[in-house]
């Protein structure tokens, strides 16, 4: 198998290891024959999110580059295979887990020097994984390995101890199928009971290691019936053999402490006296050197780089501000874009109010196309009831055949008894002139009827000129409703041009409007042609009935004239005249039939027609009700919606006017409290703090003299030994004090009275006063050495009421003879605060006597975590300063205070240059730096030596160094800090400039004005702006004149 990295093609050859994630081959490039490891991780059985998780902390591990740790050099992944193959360093020689198993096999124990050494190689590895500043992986941050197991551990050539194997925690945290088995051992109580962890989880791994180092087997064990966590928290282990030390051991317990909070971190363990005498210290700081000068080559590169990156972002100032110029051209444009846009709503408003007229009109001439409709529906039923009229008439005129043929007939029978008429002619010739009377008068009737006949004719002929100007009408209603129709026409254009749904509404009413004008006009015509038919037939009737009543006559005439054939043969004229009229008239009657028929024809074609058209109508009238409806709702929702929008717009307007008003007034407040607390903070540190480290260390230097006068209580013993006189017969006194609590004993070994110490030492010897001082502590005020080599062995541990010794007592005072003397045996006691005699040594800067008391006392810190270095730091002692820093120079007291920051708070050069290139970068707990501590003291050199270093490094509110300095007007330590640290602001937005102002600096706001003088905080404002509140008139006229 062959796997592609980027150094060249690895050839996969034999297994040599296995963990957690897969196999662990060893594996040669081809190209160079180099051989390595390659890690096989197998994430197959992990999630998604869990896989991306594992690949960002694979990519973290080849950017861990140290001495104790396994180089990872490169990652690649094969996503079909779902595999990672991670390359790093080979080893020949095994691991820990080999070394243990080998001396288990031998019988015998590893070397105690060996395992310190592995120990302190461990811890400088884990003290690299856990430090947040990795000098080649600044942004990496601490990194818990939580795996430390021996198998974890390497060898290499020379002994060299490699830490590898991480656990890529990340995913191990959330997946409970990945474990290694030997991990639990290993384990920390803490995860074990899925508590918040931290890196003293990898202490305790660590001290599960060591322990097996010592004992060959591991310290927690599963017990029948109990399990392996509820072993590890009884904390209940074998002691580790006693051929080791007492020191060893004391490690090994304090790595084994349940309580995460007592473990001791790495850079706590490294700070013991042991890893100092064998060189691990020296061994650091040479490379912690070689750090620091590869960390300020970088600095350089990178001021190089930024210089560069300041003179593109004066180019971009410039890009900047030609395209605000651009922009504000663009705004012109919009603003005239908007001018125009308005005009055409001005325009649309027009044209909208011009529709509406239209619309209006449109309206009023629908109404009137109503009326018309309906008076086309009177007209149709007029025409209807005509047809109805003339259909009767047919049937009367069908009825009156028969009975014409019977006249007929009945002439004929008339004709045939003509000769009985002629007979009875005579008869009749009496009542002849009577009858003619008759007879004229009914000519006289005749004629007025066919008067009448006539004068409907002429109605006839008016009713066809009527229905020709009732189709020359029609004609004219259809060029209106052509024009019309243009004017809808038009009307939809506009519409058209307004919104397409408006268009298509208005189109659909147009044709509906046009079809429905056709419709009435049709139906108005029919019903002007059916009201004239209905006359017509009504007087087609009235002359029917007259015409049956003359027949009627003529028979009762016919039968009275019988006997006069002149008289019947006129008749038989009338009768023909009258017959040939019936003829016309039916003749008449049969053309308007045939007219009415094919008048009936087009009305059933026009009223289909109507009724199709009058479907579609109501079919679109529907459509239009609907979109009607439906565009009505919109607007109406979309109205409401405006509505709703506006008034939210409006509250929310009003809120976020509150709001503004609410965070201005907020903002001012706050800003004046800090300015006033700035202010009176700033002036009061100003008298008490660039003394305040040294004052608190010479604090215990205060230890009161001892000294012993006459008095009058004194007893002969003691007054003899005062005058240096015989003793003899005054033994009997021995054991009294005085009211102070002093004794013979001690007034000897005061005044140096060797014999009556000797006779005194086995009476009184051991005795205090009331302040708890001995006669040991007495002769070591005076230095008497040899009644010191007398009382020390029986007064030697004797503390005071304050738990000073006498040990403490001589390093005090600076006598180191003293020091020599009592050291083997008061060496390592403490006060109950934790002063110790070498801390007293170093605030004397008495280097004899710390280097006496180095090997006991060193590491022994106060309860505040002050120590010995800290207080030597405080002087400016390099005598004293150098042998404690190989021992004590990695402590911190409680505060985070390191030695370099007290020495460049007390302004000790020698001492910054000598604990610069280690101890720079720190902080304390506020947040603050050496080179802060340098600027609020004024020390201008200091601050020099650590620009390079801390400058630019801010507190966690955002407070710089030049800040500091801005505050109390050192304007040298300004000029060094501004090209780093100018335009700096706290997270309120306050500059070095406006701490100058608020505390009236003047020449310091000179400096800071051209740089900081815009600068506007979180509310708005500017130095100036701040001056003008604090109505320092000065400082306002000084920055305006600057500003300028």
């Amino acid at each position: 198998m062959k796997v592609v990295f980027s150094r060249g093609t690895a050839e996969i050859l034999e297994m040599c290891g296995r963990g957690l994630f897969g196999k662990i081959n060893r594996a040669r490039i081809e190209d160079t024959g180099e051989i390595y490891a390659c890690m096989e991780i197998d994430y197959s059985i992990i999630s998604t999110e869990e896989r991306t998780r594992l690949q960002q902390e694979i990519e973290i591990l080849p950017q861990l580059v140290h001495k104790h740790v396994v180089r990872y050099l490169e990652s690649v992944h094969d996503h079909e295979a779902k595999m990672s193959y991670l390359l790093m360093e080979h080893f020949t020689l095994g691991d820990l887990a080999d070394v243990i198993r080998s001396y288990r096999r031998e019988h015998s124990r590893i070397d105690e020097d060996r395992i310190w050494k592995i120990l302190a190689q461990l811890l400088i590895a884990m003290e690299y994984c856990h430090s947040v500043r990795k000098p080649n992986a600044i942004h990496v941050g601490s990194i818990v390995h939580r795996n430390i197991i021996p198998s974890n551990i390497f060898i290499g050539e020379g002994d060299l101890i490699k830490l590898g194997y991480f656990s890529l925690h990340q995913v191990l945290a959330s997946n409970s199928f990945i474990r290694d088995a030997e991990s639990p051992f290993y384990t920390a109580p803490e995860i074990l009971q899925k508590l918040p962890y931290t890196e003293k989880a990898d202490i305790w791994s660590l001290g599960c290691v060591i322990y097996e180092l010592c004992t060959l087997q591991r310290p927690f064990i599963e017990q029948e019936g109990e399990g392996l966590a509820d072993v590890i928290m009884r904390n209940e282990y074998e002691p580790v053999p006693s051929e080791y030390s007492q020191e060893l051991r004391a490690v090994i317990d304090l790595m084994l402490s349940i309580d995460p909070n007592a473990r001791p971190s790495a850079t706590d363990l490294l700070g013991r006296p042991k890893f100092g005498a064998i060189g691990v210290h020296k061994a650091m700081l040479d490379a912690q050197s070689s750090d620091i000068d590869m960390l300020i080559s970088n600095i350089k590169e990178k001021d190089i780089s930024l210089a560069r990156a300041s003179e593109d972002i004066v180019e971009l100032h410039k890009q900047v501000e030609t395209l605000k110029g651009e922009a504000a051209e663009a705004e012109a444009t919009i603003s005239a874009t908007e001018q125009q846009l308005r005009s055409t709503t001005e325009a649309f408003e027009r044209a909208k109010e011009e529709h509406q007229k239209l619309v209006t009109l449109y309206d009023e001439e629908v109404k009137a196309s109503t009326e018309s409709q309906l008076k086309l529906q009177e007209q149709t039923q007029q025409i209807d009831t005509l047809a109805s009229t003339l259909e009767g008439l047919n049937s009367i005129l069908i009825g009156h055949e028969g009975t014409i043929k019977e006249l007929n007939k009945t002439l004929d029978d008339k004709v045939r008894h003509t000769g009985t008429l002629e007979r009875k002619v005579s008869s009749l010739l009496a009542e002849k002139d009577a009858q003619k009377t008759t007879i004229t008068n009914y000519e006289c009737l005749l004629n007025s009827k066919d008067a009448e006949l006539r004068e409907l004719k002429d109605k006839l002929e008016k009713l066809g000129h009527r229905v020709s100007a009732a189709e020359e009408e029609k004609s004219g209603m259809y060029l209106k409703i052509d024009e019309l129709a243009s004017n809808v026409a038009r009307i939809s254009e506009q519409e058209s041009q307004i919104e397409t749904l408006s268009s298509k509404v208005v189109h659909l009413e147009e044709s509906i409007a046009s079809k429905e004008h056709d419709l009435q006009e049709a139906t108005k015509r029919i019903a002007s042609l059916v009201s004239d038919l209905d006359q017509a037939h009504q007087h087609l009737a009235t002359v029917e009935s007259e015409r049956s009543e003359i027949k009627k006559k003529c028979t009762d005439l016919s039968e009275q004239c019988e006997a006069s054939l002149s008289e019947n043969t006129h008749f038989a004229v009338k009768l023909e005249s009258y017959e040939s009229l019936i003829a016309d008239q039916k003749a008449q009657i049969r053309e308007w039939s045939a007219l009415i028929s094919g008048l009936k024809e087009k009305l059933h074609l026009m009223t289909s027609q109507f009724n199709h058209k009058l479907q579609e109508c109501e079919e679109k009238t529907v459509t239009i009700a609907k979109l009607s409806e439906l565009t009505d709702s919109l607007n109406i929702e979309l109205s409401q919606a405006l509505s709703e929008l506006n008034s939210l717009k409006e509250a929310n307007q009003i809120i976020l006017q509150e709001k503004i008003e609410h965070d201005l007034v907020l903002e001012e407040t706050e800003k004046q409290l800090e300015l006033e607390k700035n202010r009176s903070a700033w002036r009061s540190q100003g008298q008490t703090q660039p003394n305040n480290s040294a004052n608190k260390y010479r604090e215990y230097m205060c230890m009161p003299k001892l000294m012993i006068r006459s008095n009058p209580g004194d007893t002969p013993l003691m007054l003899a030994i005062i005058k240096n006189q015989s003793l003899e017969g005054l033994l009997k006194y021995a054991g009294s004090q005085d009211q102070y609590g002093r004794t013979a004993l001690m007034r000897a070994a005061y005044y140096n009275n060797v014999t009556a110490v000797k006779l005194l030492v086995t009476i009184e010897g051991g005795m205090q006063d009331i302040d708890g001082n001995t006669a040991l502590m007495f002769a070591v005020e005076r230095e008497n050495s040899t009644c010191v080599d007398i009382l020390v062995s029986v007064e030697a541990g004797s503390l005071t009421t304050r738990g000073f010794t006498a040990l403490m007592r001589a390093a005090c005072n600076g006598s180191s003879q003293m020091v020599e003397l009592l050291c083997n045996l008061e060496g390592g006691l403490a006060t109950p605060e934790g002063l110790t005699a070498l801390m007293l040594a170093a605030l004397a800067e008495d280097a004899s006597s710390v280097s006496l008391l180095l090997k006991r006392e060193c590491g022994m810190l106060l309860l505040d975590g002050t120590s010995a270095l800290l207080m030597a730091t405080s002087t400016g002692s390099m005598d004293v300063i150098r042998p404690l820093f190989y021992s004590e120079g990695r402590m911190k007291d409680s505060l985070g205070r390191t030695p370099l920051m007290v020495a460049a708070e007390m302004g000790h050069l020698e001492a910054v240059r000598f604990l610069a290139p280690t101890q720079t970068g720190a902080v304390t707990t506020d947040g603050e730096t050496a080179l802060m501590m340098a600027a609020l003291r004024g020390h201008a050199e200091v601050v020099q030596i650590l620009y390079y270093r801390e400058a630019g490094i801010t507190r966690p509110d955002g407070w710089t160094s030049m800040m500091y300095a801005a505050s109390f007007g050192y304007c040298s330590i300004v000029e060094i800090l501004l090209r780093r640290e100018g335009k700096l602001c706290t997270n309120r937005g306050w500059t070095a400039l406006m701490s100058a102002v608020a505390n009236n600096q003047f020449e310091v706001a000179r400096l800071l004005a051209p740089v900081e003088g815009t600068i506007r905080d979180n509310s708005g404002k500017t130095a100036l702006d701040q001056a003008r509140e604090m109505n320092s008139t000065d400082m306002v006229a000084f920055l305006a004149t600057a500003l300028v």
